[in-house]
């Protein structure tokens, strides 16, 4: 067997799981309980999220924890809620949700740094992530 079709039948072998769990993942998304079961799981990591953003907002304002876990948490938070929200007028309603909270965050941390416990660059990236909600588009 030359090289040339050593080589050829070597990428064929590769190309077999790829084409493989692409045609189960076309049939899965053919399935009559696919979006349904997409949308559950999107709600339960909304709901999870959520609870997370706001032990982590409490450990925060107890001082238990500097923002970053808490910023984190959020942007996981609004990328879930994007990514479950089907229309514009949907994801308008997630940003400014999330643009409240954010600014809450952003206001417990200026407070925080002007009593001298936390550090400005807390508040810049708090400022910085309210920031970057305002400008991310409606559209999917």
């Amino acid at each position: 067997m030359t090289l040339t079709k050593l080589v050829v039948v070597l990428c064929g072998l590769a190309a077999v799981p790829v084409l493989l769990a692409h045609a189960t993942a076309a049939e899965t998304k053919s399935s009559p309980n696919y979006d349904a079961q997409i949308k559950q799981l999107q709600q339960e990591r909304i709901a999870a999220l959520t609870k997370v953003v706001e032990m982590r907002l409490e450990q925060y304002r107890l001082g238990a924890q500097d923002s970053r876990l808490l910023t984190l948490a959020q942007a996981e938070l609004l990328q879930a809620k994007l990514d479950a929200a089907e229309k514009a007028e949907e994801r308008i309603a997630v940003l400014e949700e999330q643009a409240k909270l954010v600014t809450t965050i952003l206001t417990e941390t200026q407070n925080r740094w002007k009593a001298g416990v936390a550090h400005e660059s807390e508040v810049l990236d708090a400022k910085a992530n309210l920031l970057a909600i305002r400008q991310k588009p409606a559209k999917n």
